[in-house]
């Protein structure tokens, strides 16, 4: 993979653009490959940015989430990345449907045990 362009050499790019340049002229100013011009135009008719993609809504597990994960891998060696990513994902499914349902504290409890999870009620 070549070197990212530049975020302000985008930016003219896209400039010469709206200004009423064609692709071979900016391709004579910039002096490069015409692909990376093109990509360029065809990203901002897009309405993608001009920037690169933003990660949003990174999940991060809390410190008793990530003892967990690591105790879990310590007793089972051989657990396979796959199980334990559905495993997470199963957990805090159940975790949100406790916290969001409109029953008492008592009834939200839940006990891990051997990994499983069990909703007292």
């Amino acid at each position: 993979m070549g070197a990212h362009t530049a975020l302000k050499e985008r930016q003219l790019v896209i400039n010469h653009v709206n200004n009423g340049n064609s692709l071979r002229e900016i391709i004579e100013i910039f002096q490069r490959s015409h692909s990376i011009d093109q990509h360029i135009v065809e990203r901002y008719r897009k309405g993608t940015r001009l920037t690169g993609n933003v990660r949003k809504n990174i999940k991060k597990f809390t410190a008793g989430e990530r003892r967990w994960i690591l105790r879990q891998i310590r007793n089972n060696r051989k657990l396979r990345a796959r199980k334990l990513a559905a495993e997470i994902k199963r957990i805090i499914y159940v975790n949100k449907l406790i916290l969001s349902s409109s029953k008492s504290t008592e009834e939200k409890l839940f006990s891990r045990r051997s990994g499983q999870i069990e909703v007292l009620h």
